[in-house]
């Protein structure tokens, strides 16, 4: 697992944002990112658009990679408060795990 604090502004509007807090690497070499994000970003680091709105102040974010950086895909998981993913473990089998914290309920 591979652990720190990373972020950036993600494209899109003003505010958007997003701050890593873990990261996984798959077996495969994919790699899985997790944190949270504000407001309405672009996470395709080509030039795909991807975009996810926060339905709060921020939602937890969940981001894959594959081996050569490549966007695969991201999800974001929130409710109308502030929440985040905290750490992310990925299994031999390439299933991903994500612990988060939310404030309210998000289903």
């Amino acid at each position: 697992v591979v652990g720190a604090w990373w972020g950036g502004r993600a494209r899109g509007p003003p505010g958007a944002a997003w701050v890593g807090t873990a990261g996984a690497v798959a077996p495969a070499g994919n790699v899985d990112l997790a944190g949270f994000f504000a407001n309405t970003g672009e996470f395709d680091p080509r030039s795909g658009i991807a975009n996810l709105t926060s339905s709060g102040s921020t939602d937890a974010l969940l981001w894959k990679l594959d081996a050569n950086g490549r966007y695969l895909w991201s999800r974001s998981y929130g409710s109308a408060d502030t929440d985040a993913a905290n750490a992310i473990a990925t299994a031999t089998n390439s299933t991903t795990s994500i612990a988060a914290c939310w404030k309210m309920p998000v289903w």
